[in-house]
């Protein structure tokens, strides 16, 4: 069985996927724009954070074999999705629809994968149905349905960012200044916090697709991310942030109520990125988080303004919503692909 290989360029498509911030990791340095469709057996299945990989072997008419390492997503993007461990199952023939390496030739960013039964799953947000119109596309689970108002739990709960957001528009389209943008030179795409598996700090760390819990522990208030497993603490007790607190990546929080509105600020920093793309941050920065309850208790808005004069002419502000959807917070046990 011969793979078929299809070279196109799809600058839409790109731009699309470039703008999804997992992508955002990988777009230029791991793989390409070239477009490569494979049909073999999926003969290993890596089900892990932070991407999962799937292992084809495919076999040419000479009968030489090709071993094929496909990245997808992040587990807790699957299982919204409906995508689940159990529909991957090893000796399966399959297809793969995908995006070269640029560092293997034989490793793809898995886009669509057709598996027996006709089913169609989309490895990666954004993707259509590729092999056939009459393919099944798996689709979304159902969320749970929350009685918020009955439950009364105001923000102390888990909350779950919409299906299909994207934050790397968002992040990119921000005021930074010429320094910001020249640290991105000496930012290592192949050897970075990211590839090693290690915890984000402030303020990115709080724009990611997982879910977040605040806890309420009285004087303090726990705020965590499946993501890296990070947990964050907010002191409700303090009125201004001590001068010599430590510095870190995720800085020191002081927390007070506007209503029902949650302002958080934080200084003490020593994140030195704003981003995922090696965008300069010094440790002058200065975030400050609003997060607003809708009257039915489902649905947190948030705005976040961080300034930091070296690096942005004019505060940057990222804006967004959680909701409630009855998830949990999975540890996120992340190993380094």
């Amino acid at each position: 069985m011969k793979p078929t290989i299809n070279i196109c360029l799809t600058i839409l498509w790109w731009l699309c996927v470039t703008a999804n911030p997992v992508f955002a990791h990988h777009s230029t340095a791991f793989y390409t724009d070239e477009l490569v469709e494979i049909a073999g057996e999926l003969v290993g299945v890596d089900w892990r954070n932070p991407h999962t990989v799937l292992s084809v072997k495919s076999i040419d008419n000479q009968g030489t074999e090709t071993l094929w390492r496909i990245e997808g997503n992040s587990i807790f993007n699957y299982l919204r999705k409906g995508v689940t461990r159990e529909l991957f199952r090893v000796n399966d023939q399959v297809k793969v629809f995908g995006f070269r390496s640029s560092r293997d030739a034989h490793a793809l960013a898995g886009a669509n994968m057709l598996l027996p039964g006709r089913r169609e799953v989309l490895l990666w947000e954004g993707q259509e149905a590729r092999f056939s119109d009459e393919a099944i596309v798996v689709a979304g689970a159902d969320e749970d349905v929350v009685d918020t108002i009955g439950e009364n739990k105001g923000v102390f709960r888990v909350w779950s960012s919409p299906r299909g957001i994207f934050w790397g528009q968002q992040m990119a389209n921000q005021p930074f200044t010429e320094a910001a943008i020249a640290n991105r030179e000496s930012y290592d795409m192949l050897d970075n916090f990211a590839t090693r598996c290690e915890g984000e700090g402030m303020p990115r760390i709080m724009v990611n697709p997982h879910s977040f819990e605040f806890i309420d522990h009285g004087e303090q208030i726990a705020l965590r991310t499946e993501l890296y497993d990070t947990e964050r603490i907010i002191h409700m007790d303090e009125t201004e942030i001590p001068e010599d607190a430590p510095a870190s990546k995720l800085g020191y929080s002081i927390g007070a109520w506007d209503g029902n509105t949650l302002v958080i600020t934080t200084r003490h920093v020593s994140w030195p990125f704003f981003d995922n793309r090696g965008s300069a941050q010094s440790e002058a920065v200065q975030i400050v988080e609003r997060f607003s309850l809708s009257e039915d208790q489902g649905q947190l808005d948030f705005e976040i303004t961080v300034t930091d004069p070296p690096n942005l002419y004019q505060p940057a502000v990222l804006k967004g919503h959680w909701l409630a959807l009855g998830h949990t917070l999975p540890p996120y046990n992340c190993q380094v692909n």
